[in-house]
């Protein structure tokens, strides 16, 4: 069996799935003759002599040229057979240009052609990373298309599989997040899970969350573990720099781009070089901004403001932003094409008022920061006050008061009512009220079955959107087309944060359904006749079960009524 990548989606952030296929699948037209759109499988270099010897189907095109396009060996041939090459690539972006281009100009000129591509055994690797960290990319196949192809897509991988011990050895232990990143709730507890991922992939991370709630210490732990150069990311504040100015902060400019460039400045893109460049608030840019670091993303290469040659660049990109940047891709606000190249991986700090259970915890390692004293000790009673506060500024306004309280009362025997005065002294309301054990589950409670609301109205939404489309001559037919994706995608949003289901038997039936979306939806917007139908009957049918899991699911929280029946034991979904 020869483990392959399959490339056949070239939309922006599309990822590779798995497919492994053997020598004898290469020999067989029906198993060809299957492929519906020109499809790429890319292969291990050193996998290429088994295929090369074991079938006389395939077209040996040797070594591809570094300076020509993939397009330029595979396309037009008048021998049938199945083109192979030895791709001679640099990196992975490259892979992706030239994969997508091939793919592109082959369904312009009518080619369904099969394409293996053998790259290098690490960029492999990698790119199993990416397929490993979207599993809903994978197309879904029945049992008996499985038969009749000869292969099978690998099994998915738990959401939340342990990160592999030898991956991370060279970046330090894994353990010291427990002490950067403090909390024992579900939300922080996957949010050390979703570090551990995002440092064994080499993919884009987008970091969200309100401001005070850690991004850029999320952004500093994903560095250190996944062994890039440096002893930090590079840091570029979006929305601190102005709008004109941030293309020479973060491109640099050439001497004499400006009255007053009396020398060339190098741009913190470039400065990062190997490691990890940190685009703070990025949803602060404007429309030129954004199309300028989209640019840079998909070609590598960045230009200094004024300058004439392009400087290749490497470094691992990280992103973090306080808005809902897929509000405002909807909005027209926000380029969607930049949002998929940033949103490789996605993780969500929460506030602190949505993990009330965890504030003790931190307030505690704060106020031995503060007193500069590992013994320091808070009182019950304070911690308690500090517990009913909502903390709109989050971790940063509990910093704030705990310094006020230390600098105000240091040598008093301190006391709920101290907490009180600095609220009054800073002008921050004073809680009323403190809220019991049960008090706190119900306030877990409800979040989580608001959360799974929203999954609902979206589900819904796309019922609404498959019976307009069952008018498919109508004028409301464009409409209903663009509604629909809008709203898969939301659900794909929706999955990427498995911890807002309640239980894995929920999250697996929405994935699942996310899954069959991705593959369906192009032949549902542009099929005919009977294929379109049934596509459309079979989503209706898998919607409906869905949404019956997801309200069964609310009902079981409402009846449960325990912190158990939220979130499993552990954290998170395993």
């Amino acid at each position: 069996m020869i483990r392959g990548l399959k490339v056949f989606d070239i939309s922006p952030g599309a990822n590779p799935v798995h497919a492994d296929f053997s020598v004898e699948n290469l020999k067989d037209p029906l198993w060809i003759n299957a492929l519906k759109k020109p499809s790429a499988y890319l292969v291990r270099q050193s996998d290429l002599p088994v295929i090369r010897s074991g079938c006389a189907a395939v077209i040996d095109r040797k070594v591809k040229d570094s300076r020509k396009g993939l397009s330029a060996y595979l396309l037009g041939m008048k021998k049938k057979g199945i083109p192979l090459i030895d791709g001679n690539y640099e990196d992975t972006r490259q892979i992706f240009r030239s994969i997508r281009d091939l793919l592109s100009r082959a369904r312009e000129s009518g080619e369904k052609n099969l394409y293996i591509v053998g790259i290098r055994d690490t960029f492999f690797e990698e790119m199993q990373g990416m397929a490993e960290a979207h599993p809903s990319r994978r197309p879904r196949t029945t049992g008996r298309e499985q038969a009749d192809e000869g292969f099978a897509f690998r099994g998915r991988p738990a959401p939340f599989a342990p990160v592999p011990a030898h991956r991370l050895e060279h970046a330090g232990a894994p353990s010291d997040l427990e002490g950067s990143l403090l909390g024992m709730s579900p939300e922080i507890r996957f949010v050390r899970q979703m570090i551990l991922r995002a440092a064994e992939v080499d993919l884009p991370v987008l970091i969200l969350g309100a401001a005070g709630t850690g991004k850029d210490l999320v952004a500093r732990e994903i560095h250190r573990l996944s062994g890039r150069k440096g002893p930090a990311p590079v840091y570029v504040g979006c929305g601190a720099t102005p709008g004109p100015l941030f293309p020479s902060e973060l491109f640099g400019h050439a001497r004499g781009a400006w009255p007053g460039a009396l020398r060339r400045k190098v741009g913190k893109w470039e400065c990062a070089g190997d490691g990890t460049l940190f685009l703070d608030e990025i949803g602060e840019l404007d429309g030129a901004n954004q199309a300028g670091v989209l640019h840079a993303l998909q070609d590598g290469l960045i230009t200094p403001v004024g300058g004439s040659k392009a400087v290749a660049v490497s470094a691992r990109i990280l992103s973090s932003t306080n808005r809902n940047l897929y509000s405002l891709v909807r909005q027209g606000q926000f380029r969607e094409d930049l949002f998929s190249l940033l949103s490789g991986l996605i993780i969500r700090t929460p506030s602190l008022r949505d993990i009330p259970e965890d504030i003790p915890l931190i307030a505690r390692k704060i106020w031995k920061e503060i007193a500069r004293d590992e013994k320091a000790e808070l009182p019950d009673d304070i911690l308690d006050e500090l517990t009913r506060y909502p903390w709109p500024g989050n971790v940063r306004e509990l910093k704030m008061v705990l310094g006020g309280l230390r600098a105000l009362f240091a040598r008093d025997d301190l006391k709920a009512r101290h907490v009180r005065l600095v609220f009054s002294l800073q002008g921050r309301p004073v809680a009323e009220g403190a809220e019991s054990g049960a008090e706190l589950r119900m306030h877990r409670l409800a979040r989580t079955i608001g959360r799974l609301k929203s999954v609902a109205e979206t589900l819904h939404a796309l019922h609404a959107g498959l019976a307009a489309l069952r008018g498919s001559g109508s004028h409301e037919a464009p409409a209903a087309d663009q509604s629909l994706g809008f709203h898969a995608g939301d659900l794909e949003f929706l999955c990427r944060e498995p911890s807002l289901f309640g239980k894995k038997e929920t999250f697996l039936a929405v994935h699942q359904l996310q899954g069959q979306l991705s593959y369906y939806l192009d032949s549902l917007l542009t099929g005919a006749g009977e294929s379109s139908a049934g596509v459309r009957k079979h989503l209706d049918r898998e919607i409906d079960r869905v949404i019956a899991t997801v309200v069964k699911a609310m009902e079981d929280l409402l009846e449960g009524n325990s912190l158990q029946s939220i979130v499993p034991s552990g954290g998170g979904i395993v």
